[in-house]
């Protein structure tokens, strides 16, 4: 179901991208187009080819399914529909958690604010949406405990963000396939509405 978010002038929306398949292709269509225009230069990010982000997000969509966990979310303009924003809950990013047996429940990954439209808070919106929807779902599985959730990140503005929400740098991470050195983090989102925990990385 979609969410408005108040919080940005002018308003907008956040639909997930599995709902959208369903219910809005156009809306979904847009997404993609938007996601295929990334860059490394502007962007930080491919969007297309085998190991560009439009195929990460459709190897995610067999996992995302109506109230579960594991989602991408698409924020837009409530008059425009521009795209202005994504983020993604997933069962792995790139492998990294298989690979290195990190014990992981879920990961964040593929953050991303439209070029022209950051500094405007758009960020902390859509990762708001995010960590409601985690604490909504641990709070409506009373059998989980306890949710561990890891993400990576090489960008010092976005580290500042999770630093700021309570995630624990848990060290830089190798990524051989994409020849790259990330930032680990983690944060433990407990049910019932306890509080949060990071956990510390080990010695």
């Amino acid at each position: 179901m979609k969410k408005l978010s108040p919080h940005f002038n002018p308003p907008c929306t956040i639909t997930p991208y599995a709902e959208a398949v369903k219910t809005a292709p156009r809306l979904a269509q847009s997404f993609e187009h938007w996601v295929t225009a990334l860059t490394w230069d502007n962007d930080g990010e491919q969007g297309w080819g085998p190991r560009g982000a439009l195929n990460w997000i459709h190897t995610h969509y067999p996992t995302q399914v109506e109230d579960g966990l594991f989602q991408t979310f698409i924020v837009t303009a409530k008059n425009s529909h521009k795209i202005l924003a994504t983020a993604t809950i997933c069962d792995d990013d790139r492998g990294v958690g298989k690979n290195n047996n990190l014990g992981q429940d879920a990961f964040i990954g593929f953050v991303q604010v439209d070029r022209h439209c950051r500094g405007q808070g758009l960020g902390n919106i859509i990762f708001d949406h995010v960590e409601n929807h985690i604490q909504n779902w641990i709070n409506a599985h009373p059998q989980k405990r306890a949710l561990n959730v890891k993400l990576f990140t090489a960008n010092p503005l976005a580290r500042r963000m999770y630093e700021k929400r309570g995630y624990a740098f848990q060290g830089n991470i190798f990524i051989p396939e994409w020849n790259a050195t990330e930032a680990q983090f983690q944060k433990i989102y407990k049910g019932k509405g306890r509080q949060a925990a990071p956990k510390t990385p080990r010695p």
